[in-house]
């Protein structure tokens, strides 16, 4: 990716998506008493919270091989911040058609972050260097030559020691 088509992360329908659903849940939220916000409201903020985070902090690293990792964990607080949803609207903390409408734009946001998880990928396998071991090996490569050792198959191959050699059986030896 060239300097000239470099996108912010900001920039992008994906986070557009994210940023307003974290407010609108935040504000959905601050409207509940004290004890559902503290057992119910904050795992929702924190789950769509923190895929915003990680979507920020880790976008810029165009050529970190590790940004796929962080984009699944965000993937997964999305994914979660639409259980969350479900459950909130199941305790009819928040109004149906609105929970569904978060969930849905969660799940919209969730596939946008599956196709940059597939491209940041991609980008990551055309740079990396990977030894291929050849279809047709050398035939003069001695260890190629050689069948691989099989456990158990030792009684079937006959070893012959020369006469003058020590023998290293135990026959003869006091038990």
């Amino acid at each position: 990716m060239s300097r000239s088509t470099y996108l912010p992360i900001e920039q992008t329908g994906m986070f557009r998506t994210f940023e307003p659903l974290a407010d609108r849940v935040w504000t959905e939220v601050l409207r509940w008493t004290c004890f559902t916000r503290d057992t119910a409201g904050k795992q929702p903020v924190r789950e769509i919270d923190s895929a915003c985070a990680i979507l920020v902090e880790r976008y810029g690293g165009a050529a970190d091989a590790d940004s796929p990792r962080f984009f699944i964990t965000a993937r997964g607080f999305a994914i979660g911040s639409v259980r969350w949803m479900h459950r909130v609207h199941r305790r009819s903390l928040i109004e149906p058609g609105e929970a569904l409408r978060i969930s849905a734009e969660l799940k919209a946001a969730s596939k946008a972050l599956n196709k940059l998880i597939a491209y940041r990928r991609q980008r990551t396998d055309e740079r990396t260097v990977r030894e291929v071991f050849a279809a047709d090996p050398p035939s003069d490569h001695p260890s190629l030559d050689t069948p691989p050792h099989t456990p158990g198959t030792e009684s079937q191959t006959a070893v012959t020691q020369p006469a003058d050699s020590p023998s290293h059986s135990t026959q003869g030896r006091p038990s």
